[in-house]
């Protein structure tokens, strides 16, 4: 339950972020300088938001799960992406009053971090697909589950077995 609860606040918080730049980039800073940084700031923690809630997400997920190694590639990288950015984030705050111009620069390799974390969750996405019961059963990777006293194999379903129609050819 605290999962899903967690993957919801980084959802929300990835939304955030996503509107703040939305916002942001509608607004440029010669003619509405402080609705720019306004959105700058919302855009920023919502990223911090967002990767925050992930990473304690990955901390609470059950050690048992067949596939942690690959999760927790994911969320390292989610990890440095979002501390990058943070990183940035502060030298942004510190450039914007005394290089303006470097300030713009660093806000825009913000922008396409942003970019890179988002395509850290299509990972996750692919990775889904791989968990799915359907799939791991049909590939038969899956222990097989026997009721106590059905001892016979049941042969595979072949559409052509059934078939009582000469395929010989002849007519």
């Amino acid at each position: 339950m605290r999962e899903r609860v967690l993957g919801i606040l980084a959802i929300v918080g990835a939304f955030t972020a996503m509107w703040g730049l939305i916002l942001l980039s509608g607004f440029d800073t010669k003619r509405y300088t402080s609705l720019h940084r306004i959105f700058l700031l919302v855009f920023m923690l919502g990223v911090a938001l967002s990767a925050v809630f992930t990473v304690v997400e990955f901390r609470w997920i059950a050690q048992d799960y067949q596939y942690t190694y690959k999760l927790r590639r994911a969320y390292i990288a989610k990890g440095i992406i979002a501390s990058a950015l943070i990183s940035l984030a502060i030298a942004f705050g510190i450039t914007l009053f005394y290089a303006p111009n470097v300030g713009g620069v660093i806000e825009w390799i913000i922008a396409f971090g942003f970019t890179l974390y988002i395509l850290t969750f299509c990972y996750d996405l692919r990775m889904t697909k791989e968990t799915d019961p359907k799939l791991i059963a049909a590939k038969g990777d899956a222990p097989t589950e026997k009721a106590a006293g059905d001892s016979e194999e049941k042969p595979p379903t072949d559409p052509e077995a059934g078939r009582s129609e000469d395929t010989s050819g002849s007519t």
